[in-house]
C-alpha cells in the first residue's frame, strides 16, 4: 500500500488547488491510502510515504517573526522525514511566484524550500523552460493538467446568480471569478469596463470571497455599472456562472499559472488575460484560440469590443486528449514510495 498525504480540501473537485484535484484522483487508486494533512508537527508521525505539496504561499504573507518560525519548522520537518523516515516530497508547481509583495521573504523561502524537494511537477512546458535552472538538481516532470471536473446544471443556483447580477439578456457579461485579491488587478478591470459600458451593453461581474476590506471598498467605490459579489463560490455554482457568462476576463499583476483560465476552458469560454509568456501554452498545448492575451488596457478594450460586435468568429475548442488528469496521475503514481 502506497501512503500519501496531501493538503486539506482534496475531496473538493473544483477550486484553485491543482494539488487537491491530483490528490482526489490518486485516492481512487486501490493501492493508495491518501489522507489530508496540515503543516504541523503531526508530520513527525508520518513514515514511509509521499507528501504532495502545494506551495504554502500564505507563509510569505506572515509577519517576519512568524515567517521565520514557520519556515524553519517546515524545513526541519521535511528534512527529518526525508533523511530518517523514507519520505518523498513532491511539489506541484502551480505557483512559482508569491502573491505577496515581499521579495526578501520570497527569495529566502525559495532557497530553503527547494532543498527539501525530490520531484517538482510543471503543468506548462514554458514554466519548465523559464524555471528549470532554479531546480537543476531536482527531478522535473512536465505533465499538462487536464480540464476541471464539471457538475450538472442546477437551475435553482442559476436563478440565484441571475438575481444577484440582475441578468438582462441584451447585455454581454464578462466574469472575473475566484478569490478577490490585489494581485489580480481587478480595480484595473473595473476602470476599463466602466469606460466600455458607457456606449455598449456590457457588464463586468466580479465574484469571489474577499478578506481585504480596504481592497473590497476600493472596488465597490469604483464600480458604477460593474457588479462586485463578495462571497465564496461553491463547486456546484461554476456551471451556472459559465452558463450565463459570455466570456471571462482576468488581469493578473503577477502569475505563473492560472487555474481560472483552465476552469474557463473547461466550459469552452473565451478568456481575456494580460500577457505572460507561459500563458501562451494554453492555446498551443490545447490547440485552441479561446485564450486572448493583451498587453495594455487599450488592447483589452479593443479585444472586448471586437468580441461584442463580431457575430461570426470561428472558435476552436480545446483538445484535452493529451492533458487529462488520469494521464497526469498515472505518471505521478510512478514517483510514489
Amino acid at each position: 500500500m502506497k501512503r500519501v498525504i496531501s493538503r486539506p480540501g482534496f475531496k473538493s473537485l473544483n477550486g484553485n488547488s491543482s494539488s487537491s484535484i491530483i490528490a482526489n484522483y490518486l485516492s481512487r487508486k486501490s493501492d493508495v491510502l491518501l489522507k489530508e494533512f496540515e503543516l504541523s508537527f503531526s508530520l513527525l508521525s508520518f513514515r514511509r510515504g509521499t507528501i504532495i505539496m502545494h506551495w504554502p504561499d500564505n507563509i510569505i504573507g506572515y509577519g517576519l517573526i512568524k515567517f521565520f518560525l514557520v519556515l524553519f519548522s517546515l524545513t526541519f520537518l521535511l528534512f527529518w522525514k526525508r533523511a530518517f523516515s523514507n519520505v518523498k516530497v513532491i511539489w506541484i508547481a502551480h505557483n512559482l511566484k508569491s502573491h505577496y509583495n515581499s521579495r526578501f521573504k520570497e527569495l529566502l523561502f525559495w532557497k530553503i524550500f527547494k532543498l527539501n524537494l525530490d520531484v517538482v511537477v510543471f503543468p506548462l512546458p514554458t514554466l519548465h523552460r523559464l524555471y528549470k535552472s532554479s531546480f537543476r538538481d531536482i527531478k522535473a516532470l512536465i505533465i499538462p493538467f487536464g480540464p476541471y471536473p464539471k457538475y450538472s446544471l442546477d437551475f435553482n443556483l442559476m436563478s440565484k446568480f441571475k438575481s444577484e447580477i440582475d441578468y438582462d439578456s441584451t447585455y454581454k457579461y464578462f466574469v472575473c471569478f475566484g478569490l478577490i485579491r490585489p494581485y489580480k488587478g481587478m480595480e484595473i478591470l473595473i476602470d476599463t469596463f466602466e469606460e466600455i459600458s458607457r456606449d455598449n451593453n456590457v457588464k463586468l461581474v466580479i465574484i469571489g470571497k474577499c478578506n481585504d476590506p480596504k481592497y473590497l471598498s476600493d472596488l465597490t467605490i469604483r464600480s458604477k455599472s460593474s457588479i462586485v459579489i463578495n462571497r465564496y463560490i461553491e463547486d456546484q455554482e461554476f456551471v451556472s456562472i459559465f452558463e450565463l457568462a459570455d466570456a471571462v476576463v482576468l488581469n493578473y499583476k503577477n502569475i505563473s499559472n492560472s487555474g481560472s483560465i483552465r476552469m474557463a476552458l473547461t466550459y469552452n469560454k473565451v478568456v481575456f488575460c494580460n500577457h505572460f509568456e507561459q500563458l501562451v501554452d494554453f492555446n498551443q498545448v490545447l490547440a485552441t484560440n479561446l485564450v486572448r492575451l493583451y498587453r495594455s488596457n487599450e488592447e483589452l478594450r479593443c479585444l472586448v469590443l471586437n468580441f461584442v460586435t463580431n457575430k461570426s468568429e470561428d472558435v476552436i475548442l480545446p483538445n484535452w486528449s493529451n492533458s487529462s488528469w488520469e494521464n497526469f496521475v498515472d505518471i505521478l503514481y510512478k514517483e510514489l514510495v
